[in-house]
């Protein structure tokens, strides 16, 4: 009993865990019955999944091979159905529940179907012949979070454009991004597990992939619940359409005492920092893959990527997380000049404080 327990466990508390954080993050929380609605179907999406998931498989069984077979896998076998399939449990349930008014609703809902999902999944995996305790403690800090963030960016976005009333705008961008992380992180699992000997660089190349996918989604998340929580407190985001914006009370301590300037020095460097990751890491794949075909080229051979094709899904693979890190490195540098100069223009100068002390006195 205690060797089917422990396993069970491990693949059961790390999803409830991330569960309660996630609800935890909104200031106006959701009604438990509504998330663990959605956790329970996201539960009943790996049927379809599964299926849907078989066919595609068999559509180019024994067509591809190496790294584009890992590719396909990876981005429309894996993510393309898995992260669809989350979408349609947030369209057809959660965004149409009566509580469903902002677009941090859409990252409690779009974590829990996450979740939901990736409990059934943990489950299978840890309780296979193949498994155990040692792989529920390994998807517990990779491919858990990971369901969790990609639902959680694919809510965000998704529930983004319905409240703007530009529904497939928001879906789509949502989708795009939740399928773009989850493949870059499944190439690298894909590829491991392709039973191909792709040498200590190419796997050293694939974890920093898997790494600086999952930090730089994790970073990202962790930055559009700090500024969705920010404006709930400073009441600065009406709770429905029509609402007049109501601060809520709430202590200066709660508010961020430490003002707008210092939290947007926060986001600045959490967007670089996920930018920079996504830049090296992107970087450093296609940087590989430039010395592969070099290698290629010269001696005519597979050299282990599949020829050039392989080398060609290299490229891909390393110029998505390139492409993605520069504009939110851009775009921290761009926030941290704005909070520099809010904080210089809130600050009051030796003149200013003068003046007052002299008009007082």
């Amino acid at each position: 009993m205690t060797v089917v327990l422990l396993p069970a466990l491990a693949a059961v508390v790390p999803s409830l865990l991330l569960l309660w954080f996630f609800s935890s993050r909104d200031r106006f929380p959701e009604p438990p019955l509504a998330i663990w609605t959605t956790f329970g179907l996201g539960v009943l999406t790996i049927i379809p999944a599964v299926l849907l998931e078989t066919v595609l498989e068999g559509a180019v069984a024994g067509e591809l091979f190496g790294s584009a077979r890992a590719a396909y896998m990876s981005f429309v076998v894996a993510a393309l159905v898995e992260e669809s399939l989350k979408l349609s449990v947030l369209l057809l349930y959660s965004f149409r529940s009566r509580h469903f008014d902002e677009p941090m609703d859409g990252i409690v809902y779009g974590a829990a179907s996450g979740l939901g999902f990736a409990t059934l999944e943990n489950l299978l995996y840890v309780l296979s012949p193949d498994g155990g305790l040692g792989v529920g403690a390994l998807r517990a800090f990779l491919s858990v979070p990971g369901h969790a963030l990609w639902g959680a960016i694919l809510g965000f976005h998704a529930a983004s454009g319905k409240l703007e009333g530009r529904s497939l705008a928001g879906c789509t961008r949502g989708l795009l991004a939740a399928v773009v992380l989850h493949g870059l992180y499944d190439f690298p699992v894909m590829m491991a597990g392709s039973g191909r000997d792709i040498g200590a660089a190419s796997a050293l190349a694939l974890l920093l992939l898997l790494l600086g996918v999952s930090a730089a989604a994790w970073f990202w998340v962790m930055r559009m619940c700090h500024t969705l929580r920010s404006e709930q407190i400073a009441g600065l985001r009406p709770r429905c359409a029509g609402a007049t914006p109501v601060a809520p009370a709430a202590s200066q301590e709660e508010a961020g005492a430490d003002g707008p300037g210092r939290r947007g020095h926060r986001g600045a460097a959490v967007d670089r920092l996920a930018g920079s990751l996504l830049v090296v890491v992107g970087g450093l794949l296609v940087a590989w893959a430039l010395v592969t075909a070099a290698a290629v080229l010269s001696t005519r051979g597979d050299d282990g990527v599949d020829g050039i094709w392989g080398v060609v899904g290299w490229l891909i693979v390393g110029g998505i997380p390139a492409a993605a890190g520069v504009p939110a490195l851009t775009a921290g540098l761009r926030r941290l000049r704005r909070a520099s100069a809010s904080c210089r223009e809130t600050t009051p100068t030796a003149e200013t404080v003068h003046a007052r002390e002299g008009g007082s006195g």
